[in-house]
């Protein structure tokens, strides 16, 4: 399936399958990783150039007050770019057509786009007593 989403992108790959697309200011990688005897897809999507504002853990509630949980994605700075990366391993299992791919890689951007914005927003002032 990655195979025809890349070449429905018209992007060549010559050695190992990788799907890159721009959405947005957001970059996306999205490749079959190996893990153990299981395969996942493995998207990394590349944020905009930032100033890194203050570390802080992913939110463990759901974001936006949604549903959509953050179990399964890494959240990570890349000094030497000044960006936030986020990766993401979804299992290969639910992924039946191209269309499920294409969701996947989608709600990765969401999410990151998500996760930038819940950081770069300053924390809560505590209300005085």
């Amino acid at each position: 399936m990655l195979l025809d989403l890349i070449g429905l992108a018209g992007q060549d790959s010559p050695g190992r399958a990788v799907l890159e697309l721009q959405l947005g200011d957001i970059f996306t990688r999205t490749a079959v990783e190996k893990n153990d005897a299981d395969h996942y897809l493995a998207v990394t999507a590349s944020l905009p150039r930032c100033e890194q504002p203050h570390y802080l853990p992913l939110p463990a509630a759901p974001l936006n007050g949604g549903d959509r949980r953050v179990d399964d994605v890494d959240f990570l700075w890349h000094a030497d770019e000044g960006r936030y990366i986020v990766l993401r391993k979804i299992a290969l299992g639910p992924l039946r057509d191209e269309r499920a791919v294409m969701d996947a890689i989608l709600e990765t951007a969401d999410i990151a786009t998500e996760l930038l914005a819940a950081v770069q927003t300053p924390p809560a002032e505590p209300k005085p007593s």
